[in-house]
């Protein structure tokens, strides 16, 4: 899903978790923590590229088209959500932390949906232990040429 599309959803969910919970800087939290997973991409690009050095015209090509040898993408985990959601089952309550995985979850889900089109394995690409065994590469994780 493109980041504009994960913001209107993040601000809509983070809207309905103020409704639920009463509670702002748990809908905040909520908020940002559904788009800076995507922080991840920057990573990857930075590392494609050799530098840190932010070309957003560069930037948005290459990762829309693919253009990146390894994705990584560390934030982008089902197994990470798995061990988040178990912290939260297993911690005392806190309505920061349970606001933080439901953004952090949100994101994951609709890059399930908006994404799979474009992937070879859409379920597997999200788990990070595939893309390991896949070594982050390129080739295997992606249908050739996809948009």
């Amino acid at each position: 899903m493109r980041p504009s599309g994960h913001i209107v959803i993040s601000a809509i969910l983070s809207s309905a978790f103020l409704y639920a919970t009463k509670s702002l800087p748990a809908a905040i939290i909520s908020f940002f923590s559904g788009i800076l997973i995507d922080l991840d991409h920057f990573a990857d690009y930075f590392i494609f590229r050799g530098k840190i050095n932010l070309n957003i015209k560069d930037f948005y090509r290459a990762i829309t088209k693919l253009e990146l040898k390894k994705y990584y993408l560390i934030l982008h985990s089902l197994e990470l959500i798995l061990i988040l959601w178990l912290i939260v089952l297993t911690a005392k309550y806190n309505i920061l932390l349970v606001a933080f995985i439901f953004g952090f979850t949100q994101h994951i889900i609709l890059d399930l949906v908006f994404n799979s089109s474009a992937m070879l394995h859409p379920r597997l690409f999200y788990f990070l232990s595939y893309r390991l065994c896949k070594k982050f590469e390129k080739e295997g994780l992606f249908i050739d040429n996809a948009e």
